[in-house]
């Protein structure tokens, strides 16, 4: 399936289609979206967010370890909370599920109340803007176009 939609979405207009990414352009903002079936996109979710985790508790050790670095690490607190608040995957509330009517927003099972409503607005903003009938117009129009060929 995916051989056979990687030529498919060079052929759509108004997207800027770069390929097959790695790893790392998930996070250099490389990608604004990146497709992948279900099971990779969760192994790559949870996978993020445990690792974001971990250097967190890593860097939290290594900071409190000696009085020089907890010092140092007040004069940084800022930053740090500033880094915690774009790696907190609570404020993303959750995934768009795309390719259904509507705005569906997936979160994790043990989503906390701060996730459901950072995904509620969320919902919210893609039924404002259409999203699903947005994609569907234009799913229609590659129909249409495909039929002229």
């Amino acid at each position: 399936m995916t051989k056979e939609t990687f030529p498919l979405l060079k052929q759509v207009k108004d997207i800027n289609f770069i390929g097959n990414i790695e790893g790392h352009d998930f996070f250099n903002g490389g990608v604004d979206v990146a497709v992948c079936d279900g099971f990779v996109g969760n192994v790559v979710l949870k996978t993020t967010e445990s690792i974001a985790k971990a250097i967190g508790f890593w860097l939290k050790r290594e900071l409190m370890a000696t009085l020089f670095r907890k010092c140092a690490a007040l004069m940084l607190k800022g930053a740090f909370k500033s880094l915690k608040n774009q790696m907190d995957p609570d404020i993303y509330g959750g995934a768009p599920l795309l390719g259904v009517p509507g705005a569906v927003i997936i979160t994790h099972g043990n989503s906390s109340h701060k996730t459901i409503f950072y995904a509620v607005k969320a919902a919210v903003a893609a039924a404002k803007a259409d999203v699903s009938g947005i994609i569907a117009r234009a799913i229609g129009e590659y129909a249409e176009d495909q039929k002229q060929k």
